[in-house]
């Protein structure tokens, strides 16, 4: 079985990191995250004023939570890409070195 890239697991950390970010940046003080860049979350209707104590609270869409995950995995996987590549060109020689050792081990 293959390795999970490194890459990609980083970008899946930023991008939930980053998710957990826009929720608690755009929280209300009742408790309810919009989130961005779409808003996910809307009140239970016919409530005049969200109160989790009285039924009336919000409700979140799964799917739009998704897209919204998706958004920030993308920016996250080019933060990434981009920290990656500069890293091989400031050290060359460092790089060379742990990826000859990592193939040497895992012959």
């Amino acid at each position: 079985m293959r390795r999970i890239p490194r890459a990609l697991v980083l970008s899946l950390l930023l991008g939930f990191f980053l998710l957990l970010i826009s929720a608690s940046a755009t929280r209300e003080p009742w408790g309810a995250s919009h989130g961005y860049p779409l808003h996910y979350s809307y009140p239970n209707l016919p409530c005049e004023r969200p109160n989790p104590f009285n039924g009336c609270g919000y409700s979140y869409d799964p799917v739009l939570v998704g897209l919204d995950f998706l958004f920030w995995l993308a920016i996250a996987g080019v933060v990434v890409s981009a920290i990656d590549l500069t890293w091989t060109k400031i050290f060359p020689r460092y790089v060379g070195k742990q990826t000859r050792s990592s193939a040497a081990q895992s012959s």
